[in-house]
């Protein structure tokens, strides 16, 4: 493997415990059904991911509303609800709404 990257140091375990943020954007601003069967578009689909998310390690969530056709919106009165829907019940440490 002429090409092979290879570590000149090693990472000590200690380095690797230090916390860190995750962030996990969910939706990305486009995607929509039709690309990706799984993109979380309505509400209910992204307090899901954005739960499933945090149990794994997230702490931000960065997400897109939807409006009823699935097309990005930036109504406030959506992302109020999304905001609500996520912060309660899961206690969710932080929302990165945008």
């Amino acid at each position: 493997m002429a090409n092979a990257i290879v570590p000149t140091e090693r990472v000590s375990l200690r380095a690797m415990s230090q916390p860190c943020i995750i962030t996990v954007a969910i939706t990305g601003s486009l995607p929509g059904k039709k690309d990706n069967p799984a993109v979380p578009i309505a509400p209910a689909e992204q307090v899901e991911s954005t739960h499933e998310a945090f149990e794994a390690g997230a702490t931000l969530v960065h997400l897109h509303v939807r409006d009823e056709e699935g097309r990005p919106t930036s109504d406030p009165k959506r992302f109020a609800k999304a905001r609500g829907a996520l912060r309660h019940p899961h206690r969710l440490r932080g929302a990165v709404l945008g």
